[in-house]
């Protein structure tokens, strides 16, 4: 009974640890680990810009965009379930020497396996 409700208490942690690898990319700009978590097409907007990109073309849109904003930090404000836990959500700031942005992630949670499907930055 005690392993049960264990493993209960546990799954929570468990899923947190993938929110915070992601969250964690984000900050360092990591795009060796952010792209891990990335599904095939991944809706992306960059300020002004934004359409659904292949994992290939994100990947470099977001490499370009860390490179153009060095040193950022991100802090997570918001972040829970949503659709019964079958995805999550992050909103939080990131901080770099060219601004502060509002950053809006959502991860879409099948079989385990933890795809992002939208990660967006706006000027804040």
């Amino acid at each position: 009974m005690k392993i049960i409700l264990l493993m209960f208490l546990a799954v929570p942690i468990l899923q947190d640890v993938h929110l915070e690898n992601i969250t964690s990319a984000i900050n360092k700009g990591d795009m060796t680990t952010l792209s891990q978590y990335m599904d095939d097409t991944v809706e992306i907007a960059l300020l002004e810009e934004g359409d659904l990109y292949d994992k290939n073309v994100a990947v470099n849109k977001l490499k370009t965009f860390f490179s153009k904003h060095a040193g950022a930090s991100f802090q997570a404000v918001h972040k829970g379930y949503s659709g019964g836990k079958s995805s999550l959500y992050c909103i939080g700031d990131m901080t770099s020497k060219s601004g502060k942005y509002r950053v809006f992630l959502y991860i879409k949670v099948k079989d385990g396996k933890y795809s992002i499907q939208e990660l967006r930055f706006e000027k804040n």
